[in-house]
């Protein structure tokens, strides 16, 4: 860790880090006295800010270290993120088991709800145990540690200095660009596997952007509700492409489970209607917020707000202390 740099640039390392793992400790508890399965969404995402915010400062709290507690928090938000998708979707059956007035459809729809069901209750093990691995690990103990000894060596008042500036246009102008190289995809619905990818600049652009938002005065603010938006359209592609993946295994595993049984598909007729409209239901979902994310794209395009953002990282010259604590 050097120590010859700016002193705001190690407070804020500090400040950011140390209130991820903080708020990823308060989301685990709940996790464990399994109150709501809104913890599991906030855990996940706030282990995803921590990674970042260690990224973002792996010089300042050491590159091995860095590495070694993101591949840490890396694997207990994979399995967070698995409990997760299996909550959304089973939400999502649910409602269309209310709502559908078929009774051809119910039965498909009944047996893809208790199978998603049962499938996150065996997941639930795996998150506990993967909890305890992560306490057990002392990672984030050791995380905190170090934060502790950046903010001993950072400003005690809190103000960006020039070297945080220089910090963040290097880190969000890197983001950007990695997200605006992905813009052809929008032209293709079909490009799945970039959808995929332009999800993930997003959301690396929109926390980065977040860990600086103090520094820039609320110059940012109004960029940081865009690329919300803007996440929220990828993640819903996302999702549907999840959900149809899954339904596909699913219908393709209980006709497996049905010719073993009775030695024929024939029961699978009653299964097919409410499977087939779920799937439909969920490519509906995605034409309709693809076509959404791509109006609202060009519509950005069109009135510059690209240009805008990256002027209002670029061209923010230090001229005074300004104080950190503006982007809580």
């Amino acid at each position: 860790m050097t120590l010859d740099t700016d002193r705001s640039l190690h407070w804020l390392a500090a400040r950011s880090i140390r209130r991820q793992v903080r708020r990823l400790r308060v989301q685990l508890e709940g996790i464990r006295a399994a109150e709501d399965i809104e913890y599991v969404h906030q855990a996940r995402v706030a282990s995803r800010r921590l990674r970042t915010a260690l990224g973002v400062f792996r010089a300042e709290v050491g590159e091995a270290r860095a590495r070694a507690w993101r591949k840490a928090i890396r694997r207990t938000a994979r399995t967070l993120g698995e409990a997760r998708d299996k909550d959304v979707q089973i939400a999502y059956v649910r409602q269309m088991l209310a709502s559908t007035r078929d009774p051809q459809q119910l039965p498909g729809i009944a047996r893809v709800l208790v199978a998603w069901e049962k499938k996150r209750e065996s997941l639930q093990p795996r998150v506990l145990r993967s909890l305890e691995e992560l306490s057990a690990s002392g990672v984030l103990g050791d995380i905190l540690a170090t934060c502790k000894r950046l903010a001993r060596a950072g400003s005690a008042r809190g103000e960006a200095g020039p070297v945080v500036f220089d910090h963040a246009r290097r880190n969000i102008l890197d983001r950007w660009e990695t997200l605006w190289a992905l813009r052809p995809c929008l032209a293709d619905p079909d490009d799945y596997l970039q959808h995929h990818q332009m999800r993930i600049a997003a959301k690396r652009l929109r926390y980065t952007m977040e860990i600086y938002r103090g520094a820039y005065g609320g110059r940012l603010d109004a960029s940081l509700d865009v690329m919300k938006q803007i996440q929220a359209y990828l993640g819903d592609l996302h999702d549907c492409d999840v959900w149809m993946a899954d339904l596909d295994r699913l219908a393709r595993k209980e006709a497996r489970r049905i010719e073993k049984r009775f030695g024929h598909a024939g029961p699978m007729a009653s299964l097919e209607p409410g499977i087939r409209l779920l799937r439909e239901d969920c490519a509906a979902r995605r034409r309709q917020r693809f076509l959404a994310l791509g109006y609202y794209w060009r519509g950005l395009t069109e009135q510059g707000f690209w240009e805008e953002l990256v002027e209002a990282v670029q061209g923010s010259a230090w001229s005074g202390p300004q104080l950190l604590a503006a982007g809580e």
